[in-house]
């Protein structure tokens, strides 16, 4: 699959009929299951919220972003609830040159969900 960008909803409609976006994210999930059948960590409720609030009490990044010359790539899934989607896009209209890809069908684990994908957007934006 292609972040929402590539190909319009039209294409998306259609992937999503044929099934294409299901089995991108069962193929996300089969790659979680081997690595997680072989690690033992555990990330649980109480780290989820000392992440939260140590994010949370960084003060002054947002107002400072449009200090930043150097191109920024904002990459998100469209679904991601730890940060929505809307966060990216508003945070690449504060930075002078920042590129936004969104994976319309993928959560916050969209660089999982679309590795060899996001890998090209990552070289292509880095090749600029």
């Amino acid at each position: 699959m292609r972040p929402f960008g590539h190909h319009g909803l039209g294409a998306l409609q259609e992937a999503d009929e044929a099934g294409d976006l299901d089995r991108a994210g069962l193929a996300s999930l089969r790659r979680l299951d081997r690595r997680l059948g072989k690690s033992v960590a555990v990330v649980g409720p109480e780290a989820v919220r000392g992440r939260v609030a140590d994010i949370s009490g960084f003060g002054g990044y947002w107002d400072r972003q449009a200090e930043l010359t150097l191109p920024v790539l904002a990459a998100n899934g469209a679904r991601d609830v730890m940060i929505h989607a809307y966060a990216t896009y508003a945070m690449s209209q504060r930075l002078p040159d920042a590129k936004v890809v969104l994976y319309s069908d993928a959560g916050h684990g969209f660089l999982f969900q679309h590795a060899e994908d996001f890998a090209l957007e990552v070289n292509t934006f880095l090749d600029r």
